[in-house]
């Protein structure tokens, strides 16, 4: 009995040896137990890091090369429309601009409208010169900061004696400081005026009437001959029997290198027999912002509302607003235009008494004229070529009649 429990001990060993054996073979078929669990997390750790790892590796990547680079090229149109946004609306100026611009086109057909100067005159002195002399200017010393101050007739006649002596002021200054009265011209008989410089003796500086007015100029202009400038200034009240109210003869001197100019003169309530209303003749001068406000008789052959002859000129912004009458060449603006520039100029005075007229420019030889124009009515003929061909109308040259002023 106890042989039989020993050997079913042994049976029962042997049988336990075998599953044991049998079940490590197992284990190792499958790569055994620890390494493969260790085998496990780490490939885990692994996978976990390298899905967090990259995102982080390529944000740089994205934004940088790759995704900048598919952006500009995908998102071209949706970026490109906020980018010319500006370049949009940079192009519908042109288009309001070109709405706007075709308005002047549009009404060019209908009459334009020109705004005349007003002249208002100041309060003329009570009393006139009394023919004296001064012995000087009032102060200054004849530089455009200090310039020579004249404020009476007195010292306005002590610089005429000066400059028809022979004392050219050229490169100095001369200021008008007040109004003058001259004399009454319906005196019996009145006080005649002696220019201003004469062929011999020119006047060659500068003279600033500073805005004021000299009334009852009787005989000449104020200026004889000059070289020099006049400005801002004006004349009432006068009779002038030759030349202009301004100057009888403008002419430049070419070895000088400044243009001269006449500008913002005017003559008003007075009649010029001479020439022309501002002057009778300007050569290479600049006449600018001029006005004649009255009737030009004239009595010599080319007789002008502004100048009688002007030669070699640039004339702007200048209106003869008097009646020229005259038997000899004459126009509104000008008689002789020769080798000028017009520009802004504009007649509405009536011409009358001359068979030989143009309501702008009896005669114009090489002028050029830009808008200028006429009051329509006052004559047929706008101005006559070097042929004496006249004209109402002149291919190239845009003189405009106009029939609307106020």
């Amino acid at each position: 009995m106890l042989k039989n429990k020993w050997l079913w001990c042994a049976f029962s060993a042997v049988i336990l040896i075998i599953a044991l054996i049998f079940a490590f073979r197992s284990c190792t078929d499958k790569g055994g137990d620890a390494s493969d669990l260790n085998s496990d997390l780490s490939v885990e750790t692994e996978n976990s890091n390298s899905s967090s790892q990259p995102e982080e590796s390529l944000v740089p990547e994205v934004s940088i090369p790759e995704i900048s680079t598919d952006v500009s090229e995908e998102s071209v149109p949706s970026e490109s429309s906020d980018v010319t946004v500006p370049q949009v609306s940079q192009e519908a100026p042109p288009e309001e601009s070109a709405e706007e611009s075709v308005l002047p086109e549009v009404s060019v057909s209908e009459p334009l409208l020109i705004s005349l100067p007003v002249i208002r005159l100041p309060e003329k002195p009570a009393a006139p010169w009394d023919g004296s002399i001064a012995s000087g200017f009032e102060k200054g010393s004849g530089t455009a900061d200090d310039p020579y101050v004249i404020s009476t007739p007195s010292q306005l006649a002590y610089f005429r004696t000066a400059v028809n002596a022979g004392n050219d002021f050229r490169g100095q200054f001369i200021k008008l400081e007040s109004d003058l009265f001259i004399t009454d011209i319906t005196s019996d008989p009145p006080l005649e005026w002696e220019s201003i410089g004469n062929t011999k003796n020119p006047f060659c500086g500068t003279f600033d009437g500073d805005g004021h007015v000299i009334f009852g100029l009787y005989g000449g202009g104020l200026f004889g001959y000059i070289r020099g400038s006049v400005k801002n200034l004006g004349i009432a009240d006068s009779f002038i029997t030759r030349g202009g109210s301004i100057a009888d003869t403008a002419s430049r001197d070419f070895d000088l290198t400044d243009v001269p100019v006449i500008s913002y003169c005017f003559v008003t309530r007075s009649t010029v027999a001479g020439s022309g209303g501002i002057a009778s003749y300007a050569g290479g001068y600049e006449i600018v912002n001029c006005v004649n406000d009255s009737t030009v008789t004239g009595n010599d052959d080319w007789v002008g509302g502004i100048i009688g002859q002007c030669a070699m000129c640039s004339m702007k912004n200048c209106f003869n607003l008097g009646a020229v009458q005259t038997e000899s060449f004459c126009g509104g603006v000008v008689g002789n235009a020769f080798d000028s520039t017009y520009e802004n100029c504009f007649n509405v005075g009536k011409i009358t008494l001359s068979s030989q007229h143009g309501s702008f420019a009896a005669v114009s030889y090489d002028a050029r004229f830009y808008n200028c124009g006429v009051l329509e009515g006052i004559s047929d003929t706008v101005l006559y070529l070097s042929d004496m061909t006249p004209q109402a109308s002149v291919d190239g040259i845009d003189i405009l009649t106009k029939d609307r002023f106020e």
